[in-house]
């Protein structure tokens, strides 16, 4: 029986065509017609994981705003929901600062409106228009 972490890491990982977490490009764009383009931006490499940032892009007068920006934990095999900020509001965290504790119930919450959105942006057609891979300095 497969995880919710698993079954949305095979989502995310169709969506960008990659087969592991660490063929994720440092950033991809992803467009489809008549929908908000949608980023994927890794924010950052090493332990054994990649932190990214899943967010919809659009302008409300001059200014760039996300609706929903989505901080995700990517593993081998595993996707997990970290945090969830809607359009001017603050950001949610499932876990505490320090990593030591987390809630429950945002995630469950959070997960689950990650699942919803991987399977939304999957039959929308999204497709990768920019990438650029990963560069070691």
């Amino acid at each position: 029986m497969t995880t919710v972490y698993e079954r949305n890491f095979k989502r995310f990982a169709n969506i960008l065509d990659v087969r592991n977490y660490e063929q994720i490009k440092s950033y991809t764009r992803l467009e489809s017609s008549g929908y908000m383009p949608l980023s994927v931006e890794v924010i950052e490499r090493g332990k054994g994981r990649i932190l990214v940032a899943m967010a919809h892009w659009y302008s409300c007068n001059g200014d760039l705003m996300v609706d929903p920006e989505m901080i995700l934990e990517v593993k081998d095999g595993t996707i997990e929901a970290l945090s969830i900020q809607h359009a001017g509001m603050p950001a949610i965290p499932v876990y505490t600062e320090d990593r030591k504790s987390f809630w429950p119930r945002r995630q469950k919450e959070q997960n689950a409106f990650l699942t919803t959105w991987l399977k939304n942006i999957a039959s929308q057609g999204y497709v990768a228009k920019q990438e650029e891979a990963y560069v070691d300095l």
